[in-house]
């Protein structure tokens, strides 16, 4: 960002950003419906690296959802769209806290409806609302209005994702179901180890036709140059 002489030696403010090419989350939701399981774990691994160098910074992002996640020809997922994001710091949450509900209805965390003080396991409850939404083709909640999903997410329990797709694996199942926990602490630690807990399932995931054309990498393409030159132990 900067400002710049137009032709007429007027300044103009510019903004440069990354073009990505890709498909949004939610087009290929509602193009396959319902992903396969290694897809399933490509993107929401991808997601929650993304997640782990964001929180790390000390950057909520308090809008994840279907729609602010591309994936790319590659099988490369990148996460936009931070115009929510805040810093994790308390005495900036209790600054710039408002009481007005910001974010999206169906992905929302609990604490974020009651205008409670965001953390790193908020995001990962959004995180578990868009696996759930990958694995059964539907968010967890949904209603006649927003008002009506908010309340669910405060009170209801969703449907087991493994009642509603039998061929998923038990321990995604749980993670999914430990992600959609009510109560912040009961999610797991940070989006860290969500990775690792999602990195064994990323297998089997063949190509989507017109959308990702190529077999999905559990990683990026560069993380696997890295231990070809870092020095190895001993």
């Amino acid at each position: 960002a900067g400002v710049g002489e137009g032709a007429s030696q007027t300044r103009r403010m510019f903004i440069v950003m990354e073009y990505v090419d890709g498909i949004r989350l939610d087009d290929v939701i509602a193009e396959t419906e319902t992903l396969p399981l290694g897809w399933v774990a490509a993107v929401g691994a991808q997601v929650a690296a993304v997640l782990a160098a964001a929180h790390g910074k000390g950057v909520l992002h308090r809008d994840l959802k279907p729609s602010n996640l591309i994936l790319c020809p590659d099988g490369a997922v990148k996460v936009i769209d931070f115009g929510l994001a805040l810093l994790h710091d308390p005495e900036v949450t209790r600054l710039t806290r408002s009481g007005a509900i910001i974010g999206t209805a169906l992905y929302m965390p609990p604490e974020q409806v009651r205008s409670e003080t965001a953390t790193g396991r908020s995001d990962l409850y959004a995180l578990g609302c868009v696996l759930y939404e990958m694995i059964t083709g539907r968010p967890p909640f949904v209603g006649d209005t927003e008002y009506a999903v908010l309340e669910q997410q405060v009170n209801a329990r969703p449907i087991p994702v493994g009642k509603l797709r039998p061929d998923v694996p038990g321990d995604l199942a749980d993670l999914v179901a430990e992600l959609l926990a009510k109560d912040p602490a009961k999610r797991p630690e940070d989006a860290a180890a969500v990775y690792r807990r999602l990195v064994p399932h990323v297998s089997g995931a063949h190509p989507l036709p017109h959308m990702a054309d190529q077999e999905v990498p559990p990683l990026r393409m560069y993380a696997d140059v890295l231990p070809r030159v870092l020095p190895r132990p001993g």
